[in-house]
């Protein structure tokens, strides 16, 4: 009972949820083709509710039914949110032709070693089907020349050009980059030719272009001022956001000490402006006229950051929250936390549905659900009377907590867990913060040389007492825990444990005690399915790295990776691509990587590898895998020579060694299917599936098709 009146204090939690769950179903489970027919069950369901309201007799006698029709409109309302949208993009797609285009530049651009990248929201597209407007973004790709460079939001761009998809992940587990750009209505790529493009303008009326112009206002005063380029890089990402310039090992050293937040300009960056705020108007009361003044200016001062900042989808989150608190706060003592940031997370997903599934949206909820309700009760466990000792106290008690609510998503996305964040956090939070304070007079004060100078130099001197304890922490043996991986049912299960295990501290009753150990079971259980399947597996992969050929093989717990292309590819490369799968199939520490020329006769586990050196198939190599043959083309010989003999392989794999003939190749093998590597150029790629149609071969084109891949079961 004390629940349900909890509850009932929270409306907006209540509206929330089935929100939540139409907005899950229309992305996972629903189709396009339903928005229709699901739009008009929401119309029926929400006159057949005002009839129910007009009536007082109904109302009273069956409240209930009113509670049912409400929570399947918000449902319906979500599923129907998310598919308008998938609905509109189907209903606008365009084919991937050359258009003659107008789009206007909507973030600053990204300054590579040969090439500039920008997002532009697409206004008009003229093709040979007339002229049309595309509610869509692009991403387009210049070659890096002076005029690409001075490249700035708000500027319109005439161009012509091919409107190409954004490609699909290429090999399994790999980061989805185009669902990831899709969610923010990024559908396309251009790649612009010198010739083939011109500024045709400047808009100047959209607030988002407005606030990156004030941060890259900002970011030149870093750029020009006598700070050292990477403490300039890493001022940008802890204060303004702007992580391009950092360079990759910078990011993962906070990654592993588990400080990755404060690089992430959100809630902390945005809670730290509004404490200077609300400490420089302490002399102001909460109530009253005095109350609506420090209000003003708290909210003034939020999104006063956020602008400058350039309006980020995370400050704006965290301005949202924090603005509807104080709101809150203002007109009710009483508000409830978990109401505010109901009503925060049901505001931002009516506008932009998608966030949902954004990684940042669901650790910064985490982190904030962790803060209410977890930190006080972490707090009051030691009661410390030193006010220093306190305020250290009240730090760690807010990263423990923090990270234990986030720990589950962290696990899920990452595979990784830092184990020494309880004390990178107790001094990085402190300094971060005198970081961003200080930052503030070096922005005022930019254009007075000495106060720059001396400025740049304590700045400079904050971020190398910054860093170089992390990069010791970080380096330490086990700090960080990697290859981990849990399923969603398991992060599902992750997340009940822990808020039973907060409600059996706070209530003490054996019955949640129970369910705990329940819930530990289901975890144990399917982790250890997930185990014998992996002893069981037996795979093979011919993957896609541009320009690569590469074969994954694993058998068991062995992790094969032959490259028949030379020198195999970086093996950060390699990671980037393969990672994710390897950490899946629990095999993320055992790659063994080989060249073609390494292969010899004896058993890799239970793959026989064998390389024949003859007249007729050269230094093509066979493999055999649980009773599948494979032959990788890496010779060209047969294209030379006449032979009555002929090898059977269910598999041809064909590398960039061999030139498109078919016939010929068809001469001295007899085969079930044809892989084309990623390796092989584009132009020999479409020669080669035009004579596998014409020879009624089966073909999987790599580079078009991504990996292809066989589960032996």
């Amino acid at each position: 009972m004390l629940f349900l009146q909890q509850v009932r204090k929270m409306p907006f939690l209540r509206i929330v949820i089935p929100y939540l769950a139409g907005l899950i179903a229309g992305n996972y489970i629903l189709t396009p083709a339903t928005f229709r027919s699901l739009s008009g069950a929401c119309i029926v369901l929400l006159v057949l509710l005002c009839i129910m309201n007009s009536r007082q007799p109904v109302r009273y006698n069956y409240p209930w039914m009113a509670g049912i029709m409400v929570s399947l409109i918000l449902i319906l309302l979500g599923a129907v949110n998310i598919l308008s949208r998938k609905y509109v993009k189907d209903l606008y797609a365009i084919k991937p032709e050359v258009y003659i285009s107008r789009l206007v530049v909507m973030d600053s651009p990204e300054i590579n070693a040969g090439s500039v990248h920008v997002t532009a929201r697409v206004i008009l597209v003229q093709g040979t089907s007339g002229q049309s407007r595309l509610p869509s973004k692009a991403i387009i790709t210049f070659p890096r020349t002076a005029s690409s460079e001075s490249i700035r939001p708000g500027d319109m761009i005439l161009l012509q050009g091919r409107f190409l998809p954004v490609a699909a992940p290429a090999n399994p587990g790999e980061f989805d980059y185009r669902r990831y750009l899709s969610r923010q209505n990024i559908d396309y790529q251009i790649y612009a030719d010198s010739a083939a493009w011109t500024l045709a303008g400047h808009d100047s009326r959209n607030l988002k272009i407005t606030a990156l112009r004030c941060r890259d206002n900002l970011l030149a005063r870093f750029r020009k001022s006598p700070l050292d380029p990477q403490a300039a890089a890493v001022l940008s990402a802890l204060t303004l956001g702007y992580k391009t310039d950092l360079e990759a090992e910078t990011t993962e050293l906070f990654t592993r000490a588990g400080v990755i937040h404060v690089m992430a300009l959100s809630g902390f960056n945005v809670g730290i402006i509004f404490l200077m705020v609300n400490f420089c108007m302490g002399f102001l009361r909460k109530r009253g006229i005095q109350g609506f003044v420090r209000l003003v200016l708290s909210l003034a001062a939020v999104w006063a950051f956020a602008i400058v900042t350039g309006l980020s989808s995370s400050v704006t989150r965290a301005g949202i929250m924090i603005s509807l608190f104080l709101v809150g706060k203002t007109i009710s003592r009483d508000a409830s936390p978990m109401n505010i940031v109901s009503a925060s997370a049901f505001l931002m997903l009516v506008v932009s549905p998608f966030t949902m599934f954004d990684v940042g949206f669901q650790l910064s909820f985490a982190a904030v659900l962790g803060i209410i309700y977890v930190q006080p009760f972490l707090y009051r466990l030691i009661m410390l009377k030193n006010r220093l000792a306190d305020k250290i106290w009240i730090l760690f008690t807010l990263s423990v907590a923090a990270q234990l609510t986030t720990a589950p998503l962290t696990l899920y996305y990452f595979h990784m867990f830092p184990l020494f964040f309880w004390i990178t956090n107790l001094y990085v939070v402190p300094l971060v913060t005198l970081i961003i304070y200080l930052s503030i007079p070096f922005f005022l004060f930019s254009f007075v040389m000495p106060v720059t100078v001396l400025l740049a130099r304590v700045l400079e001197l904050l971020v190398k007492v910054l860093t170089e304890p992390l990069d010791w922490l970080a380096g330490f043996p086990g700090a960080v825990v990697e290859g981990i991986f849990v399923s969603r049912i398991q992060v599902a299960l992750l997340y009940a444990i822990l808020v039973l295990a907060f409600v059996f501290l706070m209530r003490k009753r054996i019955r949640y005690g129970f369910a705990i150990l329940v819930l530990l079971l289901a975890f144990i259980v399917s982790g250890s399915f997930r185990l014998s399947g992996i002893r069981k597996q037996k795979m093979l992969t011919v993957n896609s790295i541009r320009g690569a050929s590469l074969l994954n093989i694993l058998s068991g717990k062995n992790n094969l990776v032959i490259s028949f292309s030379g020198p195999p590819p970086e093996r950060k490369k390699i990671q980037y691509s393969f990672y994710n799968w390897w950490v899946e199939r629990g095999v993320e520490g055992m790659a063994e990587i080989r060249t073609a020329e390494q292969l010899a006769a004896e058993p890799f586990g239970d793959i026989m590898a064998l390389s024949l050196q003859n007249n007729i198939v050269g230094k093509n190599v066979f493999l055999n895998f649980s009773g599948t043959s494979l032959v990788v083309c890496t010779d060209d010989i047969f294209n030379m020579v006449e032979s009555d003999r002929k090898f059977f392989a269910d598999y041809i794999v064909i590398t960039k060694a061999v030139r498109p003939d078919v016939e010929k190749l068809l001469k001295h093998f007899k085969t079930r299917a044809i892989i084309i590597d990623s390796s092989v150029g584009y132009y020999d790629s479409v020669k080669w599936m035009a004579f596998c149609r014409e020879n009624k071969i089966e073909c999987w084109p790599v580079r078009e098709r991504g990996a292809f891949m066989m589960d032996f079961k």
